[in-house]
């Protein structure tokens, strides 16, 4: 029976693609680059063919992106190896939230439908601040039903490639930290990683502080994105992770469309 959709969020550096199912939401990550129609077309069969899920069960797709040119090889590849209804961010599938962005379009569709899923997910609550620790990192607010804006600074993955590039003796370091390890670094790679760890963590928390002083009414705080689950061991004020909040938006809407909602 069809019922199953292929949700698929473009970023700068990596396109996820989920499968959602009754048993739930399996999520994958390809390379941002220039791919054709094909290509993009023959990693979601492969894909498909991994969770076992064949297209004549699938009842869409639903794609929010922030890298134009990907839109029309995306939906040929659906339209030409699975024959589904492509939907997108918003042309097909708008976002009921209040955008209060001054030019709207400006907004990346993936800050959105985070933002929504958000709302949904946590409805009990006043307003919320949304910490995206992904390529770029966000700090969005949402109050009541309206999306206010934000803050937008480098990821940690471009903090530790701009060291390494630019200063010979750097290495290129891991993230993994054990929970015992002191806080000050005593050797080249410790001190990188707690750098960015602590240094982000420390400037996230501002930024929260910041914004709970703006939003003047009580909010939680939400992270999602690559590194949100690492980040919150070094952020208090992160109360749930949610990794992928933009597709669970994506699978949402998607329902809501179905419905004729």
């Amino acid at each position: 029976m069809p019922g199953n959709r292929i949700l698929i969020d473009v970023g700068n550096t990596a396109i996820k693609i989920a499968f959602a199912a009754a048993s739930g939401i399996q999520v994958f990550s390809l390379e941002t680059r220039c791919r054709s129609a094909a290509s993009l077309g023959a990693d979601l069969m492969r894909l498909m063919e991994q969770q076992s899920m064949d297209k004549e069960s699938v009842s869409s797709c639903a794609v929010c992106s922030v890298v134009p040119d990907m839109d029309p090889l995306l939906g040929q590849a659906v339209a030409h190896c699975i024959g589904c209804p492509v939907y997108f961010v918003p042309s097909d599938l708008p976002v009921p939230l209040e955008n209060r962005y001054k030019n709207a379009a400006q907004l990346g569709a993936d800050r959105l439908v985070a933002a929504w899923a958000a709302r949904e997910l946590y409805p009990e609550k006043d307003a919320l601040v949304i910490l995206d620790f992904g390529t770029v990192v966000s700090c969005d607010c949402v109050k009541g039903n309206a999306f206010l804006g934000g803050l937008l600074f480098p990821g940690l993955q471009a903090a530790m490639s701009a060291m390494t590039q630019n200063a010979a003796k750097l290495p290129a370091v891991s993230f993994e930290c054990a929970d015992d390890e002191s806080f000050i670094g005593r050797d080249t790679a410790t001190c990188m990683r707690h750098g960015i760890l602590y240094g982000f963590a420390g400037m996230a928390e501002a930024l929260v502080a910041r914004a709970r002083q703006e939003l003047a009414v009580p909010c939680s705080v939400i992270a999602t994105g690559g590194f949100a689950r690492l980040m919150a061991r070094y952020c208090p004020s992160v109360e749930a992770v949610c990794t992928d909040l933009s597709l669970r938006g994506l699978d949402l809407l998607c329902s809501r469309k179905e419905q004729g909602l």
